[in-house]
């Protein structure tokens, strides 16, 4: 796609486009992870106004309303399934959340992001959309499929909307393409590191740049030149639903530890299934190119990983990540070490009481997240003093503090019924 509107813009040739933006991404991300957020934080936001300010004028100068029919269920809603299914691909960006984790300051965010940007951008694609059919008859959008959101940007703004949006999606394709290269590059490190993909994959080359990002970008080279848009949308589109799938899967079976729901789970667990077979069902007959790729990929995805396995000398961690193995153990030990921390309560503020709540308390170790700490002080004024000490002191442990006044012992204790007293 950057290719394209690369061509249509400047009549540079696309391949020479699509090898170049690669390349430059390469270099990007080996000069690591501040400078690759950055340039991704410049290309949303810029692509992001372009698109809102293209919907906004084209739903003022909406004039035909009969495009509602365009959303309707109809004869052909399969078709229109599958081509839902088709552009899942746009919604990768997503799952990069999860993979760029490991640079978040604060687990907690990734929730907060994966709500936020969900809800936002698909509000946007709702509302580009119907400003699309509105703008132009459904064969020229078709004809100008790899430019077609620049060509329904003329009519509405002119040639001006018409460069905008292409430089608009210059910056979103080309966004993309370094979130994707940061996403599966950190994922690549972290796995082959604790023992699942060769160690030359974490071997440095220069700066940040590991193997593997070296490999990654060089097979990105091949297929971007050697497949069309249709194939490649295909074939991430069904790769993402069984990504989807199989993490879906993990999550049930890790629904305890995770406190994940067990019907959501299940829920998702059988619409990715469904929704990847009827995918590649529908397209055997359109897309057997694309359909034979994919399952060619998958195939020999696992053809690696049982050579691998069987010739490896490395052993498999048990842990993906050494925090959340750290993490684990200190919960696992907590009789160890949280009588220091109702010891130094004891000590500052006499009288107080300390009480283990939370999953430890009802006996669901395998559970819990974090160590849930009541503490009951006579002093209501010096509680938020108390916390921060509690937190500052003790910060390498899995703690959350929760301090009460003495006279709200009864009433709390009460409330959440199981308790342990320290």
């Amino acid at each position: 796609a950057f290719g394209a509107y690369v061509s249509i813009l400047l009549g540079i040739p696309k391949h020479l486009a699509i090898t170049g933006i690669i390349l430059f991404f390469t270099l990007i991300n080996a000069l690591g992870a501040y400078i690759t957020g950055k340039t991704e934080d410049a290309l949303v936001i810029f692509k992001l106004i372009a698109l809102s300010l293209v919907a906004l004028a084209g739903l003022v100068s909406l004039k035909n309303f009969d495009i509602i029919s365009y959303f309707l269920p109809s004869q052909n809603i399969l078709n229109v399934l599958v081509g839902g299914m088709i552009i899942f691909l746009a919604y990768e960006g997503f799952e990069l959340i999860a993979n760029a984790s490991t640079e978040a300051k604060n687990l907690k965010d990734i929730p907060k992001a994966f709500y936020a940007s969900i809800t936002f951008v698909t509000i946007l694609y709702i509302l580009i959309a119907i400003v699309t059919v509105s703008a132009l008859p459904v064969q020229q959008v078709v004809k100008a499929k790899d430019y077609a959101l620049a060509a329904v940007a003329q009519p509405i703004l002119g040639k001006l909307g018409f460069v905008l949006i292409s430089i608009a999606a210059l910056a979103s394709t080309a966004s993309a393409i370094n979130a994707t290269l940061f996403g599966t590059v950190g994922i690549s490190y972290i796995i082959s590191k604790y023992g699942q993909l060769p160690e030359a994959l974490e071997r440095k080359v220069w700066k940040q740049a590991y193997e593997g990002l070296i490999i990654i970008s060089l097979i990105s080279i091949l297929s971007a030149n050697l497949l069309n848009l249709e194939e490649i949308s295909l074939i991430g589109s069904a790769g993402f639903l069984l990504i989807f799938f199989s993490v879906n899967l993990a999550g049930f079976i890790l629904r305890k530890q995770a406190k994940i729901n067990k019907y959501l789970s299940i829920t998702s667990i059988i619409l990715s299934f469904v929704a990847l077979i009827t995918l590649l069902a529908k397209n055997i007959k359109t897309n057997i190119v694309g359909v034979i790729v994919f399952v060619s990929a998958i195939v020999l995805a696992f053809i690696i990983e049982i050579v691998y396995r069987k010739f490896a000398q490395r052993e498999i961690a048990y842990h993906l990540d050494t925090r959340l193995e750290k993490r684990e153990k200190l919960i696992n030990s907590w009789e160890t070490w949280v009588p220091k921390i109702k010891e130094f309560v004891s000590e500052r503020y006499p009288g107080s009481e300390v009480f283990l709540a939370g999953g430890l308390a009802r006996g669901e170790r395998e559970s819990s997240s974090d160590v849930d700490l009541l503490i009951f002080v006579k002093d209501d004024e010096s509680a938020v003093q108390l916390a921060e000490e509690i937190l500052h002191k003790f910060q390498k442990y899995p703690i959350d503090v929760h301090i009460f006044r003495l006279n709200e012992k009864e009433e709390i204790l009460k409330s959440i019924k199981k308790y342990i007293a320290l």
